[in-house]
């Protein structure tokens, strides 16, 4: 991904610090923006929507106890946070939801659904619904849905059902309500339904019919800042570079206020570095959102390694008292870039104290990874909000939240969270789980195989859970889950088998217990794990190579090896090379080539992406994996082979220890950036191929006996 290799065109630090105080937001800060003369008619305003806001939704007849559950909660519950519209969510709507869903009745909670949405404001629907995504199933909300829209013709009300039923995968419903929306629409497809129908035709697989979509919502008149963000998300899943470049020019033809804001970050993050930047500069002197462009212009240089320039910019809105936790959080950020712990901590302390701010951060974290004290680290983990549903019973009374307590229960399972890379590399702490057979732990369905003969005395439950990506995992998969958030560490399965247990918990509670002794030799993997794969012997001495993970984004792609790093290695050391990146371009294809010529293989045999198995037996055939902090890092010492993880940044370099090697697999060596904040990866290419000619002449890659009358293709 393209850095920001000096600072942007038409940004300057004078206009950067130079921010009208007017605009800080106090107690009437947000009135205070507009002439004086509209100040009362907006005061007057302010107070009928805050009356509206706090009036609890009426809902009578087959909803009372929805109602009953709404009305014990509205002294708990504080209005919902976000854009004015948003707040229209009667309060104790969430806590509610978390009450129904602990039913475990599927037919009871889609009727109470049902009538509180029959019984509230067609202005409240929406977000009603939007609200309701977050906590209920899809089977649920497809059950409601079907039967609320035989009585709304209301079209923001569809196109919300629409929304949430493409979010959770049922494409039926939303393809249903589509289509809906366009014959009240009078047959006319507007810029929403053709956003809607992109994203459809998309996770449905069709391609060609998702980039019609965006070109026929490209043609039209007029779209919205955010058609055009969602469509960008659109086209890059597509993969679709033209497309992207042509939404961006779109969204930089909005220049001002909260629009240009939205556009300017949305471009940006998209890789449209430049003018992204350039559009947030040009907002500096826009008194609406000066503070805020501010504010993305130090995190977008932070993670282009510009600290110092991030942090003046911070530092001057710490001053002005604009969002200070948010810009604490940041600072915190930078702190652990340089190094600087203490200060990291104190500031995530003090952004975090007043229990508005969410209370994790991974500048906290590192910092207290870095300084060794793994219970406290990964105690972070257990202040995240997808524990919740846990907590309110929705699951069940056997959530312990607790490992010491779960671990003397009689029969116990553990549920997996967090990534894949979390996962395996997490799964090296669980030979301090008891091994009295009596231990049942999830794991996704392509580690299951590997982790049951890593661990026989550990029963292991395939799960296949949602992330981000959502028609990655068939709905059919978890549509019994009755809370949306659970589906993050459990499908039907996972669910169907959570009563059969005296205890629960997940690995987020127990790796403050487990990481607790991580440097204990006895605690990390320290041989290579046996793996079975019908993938025949490799004869010639072979490096394993991959760059960058299969997930992009701007924040991400600071942690990985920038491929001219990787082509100046390739060229001069003189050896074969196996890729074992899955979504490898033709341009990186034909430079690889060109940089090794004879020496450059890809593999054609082997599910890169999916059959995990077939990838660590291809691994543990390699003399050398270099990775950056990635799966394939994790899976290669995990298994034990040699890897030399790669980095340019020291979100990697706090799990390096005195020696070079890593605090979780011994077999791996690091290469971090030998110069702090720089993440354009000077010098990395020498140090990585330091790292090959060590491992080499150490003779710590494998020896596997091959025979010279093979080689690899």
């Amino acid at each position: 991904m393209t850095q920001i290799s000096a600072t942007p065109r038409g940004f300057n630090m004078r206009n950067a610090v130079f921010l009208p105080k007017r605009l800080r937001l106090i107690a009437h800060g947000l009135i205070n923006r507009f002439p004086a003369a509209a100040q009362p008619k907006l005061r007057s305003i302010g107070r009928k929507l805050s009356t509206k806001i706090a009036r609890p939704t009426q809902v009578t007849g087959k909803s009372r106890s929805l109602q009953a559950a709404v009305q014990a909660h509205v002294a708990d519950e504080a209005p919902s946070k976000g854009p004015l519209s948003r707040r229209l969510v009667p309060i104790g709507w969430l806590s509610a939801l978390r009450i129904i869903a602990a039913k475990r009745d599927c037919a009871i909670i889609s009727e109470e659904l049902h009538s509180a949405l029959v019984s509230a404001e067609p202005s409240q629907r929406p977000f009603m619904l939007e609200a309701a995504t977050n906590f209920l199933s899809p089977r649920v909300l497809s059950a409601a849905a079907h039967s609320f829209k035989e009585t709304t013709k209301d079209v923001r009300t569809l196109h919300a059902i629409a929304q949430a039923s493409l979010d959770v995968g049922d494409l039926s419903t939303a393809s249903r309500e589509l289509a809906l929306t366009a014959s009240i629409a009078r047959g006319t497809a507007g810029s929403h339904q053709l956003v809607l129908s992109a994203q459809l035709a998309l996770y449905a697989g069709e391609q060609i019919s998702s980039r019609v979509f965006l070109q026929t919502l490209l043609n039209l008149n007029h779209q919205t800042v955010n058609q055009l963000a969602r469509s960008l998300d659109v086209a890059e899943d597509l993969g679709d570079a033209e497309l992207v470049k042509l939404i961006q020019q779109r969204l930089a033809k909005f220049q001002n206020g909260k629009d240009g804001l939205a556009a300017g970050r949305r471009i940006y993050e998209s890789g449209g570095h430049g003018l992204g930047m350039a559009m947030l500069a040009g907002l500096l002197n826009d008194s609406q959102v000066s503070h805020l462009a501010a504010f993305w212009i130090a995190h977008y240089l932070r993670n282009s390694g510009q600290l110092f320039e991030a942090k003046v910019i911070l530092e001057t809105l710490l001053r002005l008292d604009h969002r200070p936790d948010k810009v604490r959080l940041e600072l915190a950020e930078i702190a652990v870039e340089q190094g600087n712990l203490e200060t990291a901590t104190e500031l995530a302390d003090k952004a975090t104290s007043d229990g508005k701010t969410a209370a994790f951060s991974s500048a906290r974290f590192a910092a207290k990874f870095s300084k060794r004290d793994y219970a406290k680290a990964f105690s972070e983990y257990t202040s995240r909000g997808t524990l919740q549903p846990f907590r309110d019973g929705v699951a069940g009374s056997n959530y312990t939240g607790d490992y010491k307590s779960w671990s003397k229960a009689t029969k116990r399972l553990l549920l997996a969270s967090s990534g894949v890379g979390d996962e395996i590399r997490w799964a090296s702490t669980y030979r301090r789980l008891p091994q009295d057979g009596s231990t049942y732990v999830t794991c996704d369905p392509r580690l299951h195989e590997l982790l049951c003969e890593a661990y026989p005395a550990i029963h292991f439950i395939p799960v296949r859970r949602r992330f981000k990506i959502v028609n990655r995992v068939p709905r059919s998969e978890y549509d019994q889950v009755p809370v949306g958030s659970l589906t993050y560490f459990l499908d039907n399965v996972g669910w169907e088998k959570l009563e059969d247990f005296d205890a629960v918990c997940t690995t987020y509670d127990a790796m403050p217990s487990l990481a607790n002794a991580l440097e204990n030799s006895d605690n990390r993997t320290g041989s290579a794990h046996r793996v079975s794969s019908s993938i025949g012997m490799i004869a010639a001495q072979c490096l394993g190579l991959a760059w960058r993970s299969d997930l992009a984004g701007y924040a991400r792609g600071r942690h990985y090896t920038p491929f001219s790093v990787i082509l100046d290695v390739v060229g001069r050391i003189n050896k074969h090379w196996i890729i074992l990146q899955a979504d490898v371009s033709m341009e990186e294809a034909k430079s690889l080539r060109n940089a090794a010529p004879g020496r450059v293989h890809f593999v054609d045999t082997v599910d890169l992406k999916n059959d995990f198995n077939a990838k660590a037996a291809l691994i543990s055939q390699l003399d050398i994996v270099i990775s950056p902090a990635t799966f394939l890092a994790e899976l290669s010492g995990f298994i034990g082979a040699p890897t030399i993880l790669t980095s340019r940044s020291s979100a990697v370099a706090m799990r390096q220890l005195d020696s070079g090697r890593d605090i979780w697999f011994p077999s791996i060596v690091h290469a971090n950036s030998p110069f702090e904040g720089d993440f354009s990866g000077t010098g990395l290419a020498e140090l990585i191929i330091s790292r090959i000619e060590q491992l080499l002449v150490q003779g710590e890659s494998k020896d596997h006996g091959r025979s010279n009358s093979t080689a690899p293709r």
